[in-house]
């Protein structure tokens, strides 16, 4: 999901069942990681959560069951993924940088892989803050390229890494923005900030899942104007050929945050 009908994020109504699996995936496979670490960060239990820019619905359904929300919805822009979603919780299709709620109507709100296909963030954040209750708290995960390691590299990983983001920079995007997330919480008003950061290797998938789930070659594509398609697809030949490597070896970071809303000023 993006900010305001732009960003990043190319895949929104294409390619709907390859992506929910592919999504569907992604939650699965470090759940255990991701609940501690959003535990961490804060988000708190029972209470009312709005998960922006939810998907098809996947990360939500584990947050629901292990965080027993009285009330959940989510939000996004993709009529395909919310279709999905709905199966999961009430769910309205809305941009994230204009949310149809009123102001103080939740103790909790998410944002999962959503800053990084925002133009702009801050906004997306100020957003959110306006929708929460005073002491709810705003939690939110995504990812830094710039962790993304694989061992030995492909010949043309350097080139290919270089090219998703710049991509992702010239439509509005931030790959690297995993690391700024604290700091972007404590910029719109939030205090009681924490951060933890998640590894996600190929110790815990195979080396060729690891490449559809998290490298995502076909959630990102790339500007031709920024490589050539006949280069893009040598290069991501070069991945799945390294892939099958039994010593292939990658890690990827997640990074989540949580800061609170300030409570009023006692009487």
């Amino acid at each position: 999901m993006s900010a305001n009908g732009s960003g990043s994020y190319r895949d929104e109504e294409a390619g709907g069942e390859t992506e929910a699996a592919r999504l569907q995936r992604q939650a699965a496979s470090v759940w255990v990681r991701e609940r501690e670490a959003l535990e961490a960060v804060g988000l708190p239990r029972g209470g009312a959560l709005l998960d922006v820019g939810c998907g098809t619905g996947a990360p939500l359904a584990r947050v629901i069951a292990d965080f027993a929300p009285r009330l959940a919805v989510g939000v996004d822009r993709s009529v395909a993924h919310l279709a999905r979603a709905a199966a999961v919780a009430p769910v309205v299709r809305a941009d994230g940088g204009h949310l149809p709620f009123a102001s103080a109507t939740f103790d909790a709100v998410m944002m999962r892989f959503v800053l990084r296909h925002a133009p702009s963030p801050r906004a997306l954040l100020a957003e959110a803050a306006r929708v929460l209750r005073p002491g709810g708290r705003l939690v939110v995960v995504d990812a830094d390229d710039d962790s993304l390691l694989l061992d030995p590299a492909p010949p043309s990983w350097p080139s290919l890494l270089a090219a998703l983001q710049q991509t992702a920079r010239l439509h509005g995007g931030d790959p690297t923005i995993g690391r700024t997330l604290k700091r972007l919480l404590g910029e719109v008003g939030l205090d009681d900030l924490r951060a933890r950061v998640v590894p996600v290797s190929t110790e815990d998938l195979a080396a060729s899942a690891f490449v559809e789930v998290f490298l995502a070659p076909a959630a990102r594509p790339i500007d031709p104007t920024v490589m050539s398609e006949e280069a893009v697809r040598a290069a991501w030949h070069d991945v799945a050929t390294w892939a099958r490597r039994p010593d292939a070896f990658a890690v990827a970071l997640g990074f989540f945050a949580g800061g609170r809303i300030r409570r009023p000023p006692e009487p």
